[in-house]
């Protein structure tokens, strides 16, 4: 009985544990182009926003959701609030993280950018 529990106990463990990596990457998407003077301080930093994006694959298979840095940062960016201000969000960073599971691997996306607001 002990053995049956044991085992019982293992592939439990092996299923619920998995392994992750994660990596880091600036990636220059600015689609608008502005001309803006920053060699004054006519702007404040308002603090950080984030937007996260994920899709699910089951042996290789699935992964509706293709535009997982699209979609971060679109998340990204509708947390920033910037409609109606004179908001922009710089230093766009996105970490991608993907979790190892027996049979199942998730995709996470998270675009992270600072927000400043322009003073004059």
């Amino acid at each position: 009985m002990k053995k049956i529990t044991f085992s019982l106990l293992l592939v439990c463990a092996l299923i619920l544990s998995g392994c992750g990596v994660t990596t880091t990457a600036m990636i220059n998407d600015n689609t608008t182009l502005t001309n803006v003077e920053l060699s004054k301080k006519n702007f404040v930093v308002l603090g950080q926003t984030e937007g996260v994006s994920s899709s699910t694959y089951i042996l290789g298979f699935g992964g509706l959701s293709k535009r997982l840095y699209g979609q971060a940062k679109t998340d990204m960016l509708q947390n920033a609030k910037l409609r109606g201000k004179a908001r922009a969000v710089v230093n766009i960073t996105y970490d991608t993280h993907v979790s190892f599971y027996l049979v199942l691997s998730v995709y996470t996306v998270t675009a992270t950018g600072t927000v400043i607001e322009f003073t004059e």
